[in-house]
């Protein structure tokens, strides 16, 4: 029996993976804006390149460094469960509502 080619594109045709991409790519380029926005506002602070480098670092390393072994952890876990705890996580991470972030 022969298997029809599937086009890398046919995951986007499912309403929920689709949505659920869209928020992802709309959540990264505002992540990737704010990476260039401190680097450009520590730009204009400092002459020091290596100053600004360090701040780069300093603000994707703890996205980089834990990334292997959450990719191992993500393959053990339900995955339907994953998707529901870390966006949890990442809410009781966030600013309490009437501070101010200074």
């Amino acid at each position: 029996m022969t298997s029809q080619p599937r086009s890398a594109w046919s995951s986007l045709a499912h309403l929920h993976f689709r949505a659920f991409w869209i928020a992802s790519v709309a959540s990264h380029i505002g992540s990737y804006m704010t990476d260039v926005g401190q680097g450009w506002l520590m730009a204009s602070l400092t002459p020091s390149p290596l100053i600004v480098s360090l701040l780069l670092t300093a603000e994707s390393l703890p996205f980089l460094a834990p990334g292997l072994p959450v990719g191992a952890l993500a393959e053990i876990v339900d995955r339907r469960r994953l998707l529901i705890v870390c966006p949890l996580l990442q809410l009781c991470g966030g600013k309490p509502p009437g501070r101010r972030a200074y």
